[in-house]
């Protein structure tokens, strides 16, 4: 875990500091050549066969990524570590819950972890988004997404996956902006969510976590 150990202990945080090590277990895992995009850029000419190339700057796409975590997942769904953790749910990506005609509910989650048809296991709601298009405004729909979950569904655990290097994660303070939602928010009755923070960067590849307390009334 990171040095800010906002988990531990026995029953549902033992259940969501596991949930969270086989979140960051499977960023780490995830293989850069899966995920890494051309930096060749077309130049368009009349004849396409005298056209000619340069590179572009690195770029990230959040599909790319969501689909290689979803297969890392998949991947440490049974290992002896985790198939306690796993063994009543399965994970799926970006299910319409509108063809349920869930009053409330018209959101599409990244992913969710439960039991198709057995709303007793509802379990976790992940949310995946690149620093570089998410923005506040983004992060907190995302968050407002969450709490549907929370308040409708009763799903138990919710994480949020933010993708990007070191300029991108810092970028305009994003980083420390979204920590201090927890104290701007104080004293209001508050879902539980932990942000996970991915760093790309080749030489990082590693994941940090805090905590955030989100308010149950958001909209």
């Amino acid at each position: 875990m990171s040095t800010n150990r906002m988990l531990g202990g026995d029953g549902p945080q033992r259940e969501r500091e596991m949930l969270v090590e086989a979140v960051k277990c499977a960023l780490r895992n995830m293989e850069k050549e899966f995920v890494d995009l051309s930096r060749l850029k077309v130049k368009e000419v009349e004849n396409d066969q005298n056209a000619g190339s340069e590179e572009a700057t690195k770029k990230l796409l959040e599909r790319p990524y969501s689909y290689e975590f979803y297969h890392q997942m998949r991947s440490i769904w049974r290992k002896r570590k985790f198939i306690n953790l796993f063994k009543d749910v399965v994970i799926q990506g970006e299910v319409d819950k509108r063809y349920q005609a869930i009053s409330g509910l018209h959101k599409i989650p990244d992913f969710l972890l439960h039991r198709p048809g057995d709303n007793n296991s509802n379990f976790a709601v992940i949310e995946v988004k690149l620093a570089t298009t998410s923005g506040l405004e983004n992060i907190e729909d995302d968050f407002n997404k969450l709490v549907k979950f929370c308040n409708i569904l009763h799903y138990k655990y919710f994480i949020e996956i933010i993708l990007g290097n070191s300029g991108d994660l810092n970028s305009d303070g994003l980083k420390e902006k979204v920590r201090s939602w927890n104290s701007n928010r104080a004293g209001r009755n508050s879902v539980e969510i932990v942000v996970v923070l991915f760093n790309t960067d080749a030489n990082s590849w590693q994941a940090d976590e805090f905590l955030i307390n989100w308010p149950m009334d958001a909209t």
